[in-house]
């Protein structure tokens, strides 16, 4: 198994866009959050919430799209978006 990271662009960073991109790639409406913010580690949610809590937070976390096949990492310094895809 080999795992692509693509940087997102800058003008793709918003939420709106992060949820069209993610859903473009097959991404289903609920997702699944491994993170460093407690209150959200291990939960599953809706992808719109999901990306309400964690764009912008500066924690590192990954919104598990696709099990092995489609994540988004949000990380922990400033525009540190990336998608992780199973390539």
């Amino acid at each position: 198994m080999s795992i692509h990271v693509e940087n997102i662009d800058r003008h793709l960073q918003t939420k709106k866009d992060l949820n069209f991109l993610l859903r473009s790639l097959g991404a289903p409406s609920d997702c699944y959050l491994i993170s460093a913010h407690t209150d959200i580690d291990g939960k599953t949610l809706p992808l719109t919430e999901a990306l309400d809590d964690v764009v912008g937070n500066r924690v590192g976390t990954v919104v598990c799209c696709i099990p092995d096949k489609l994540a988004y990492w949000e990380g922990e310094g400033l525009r540190a978006r990336c998608l992780l895809k199973n390539s």
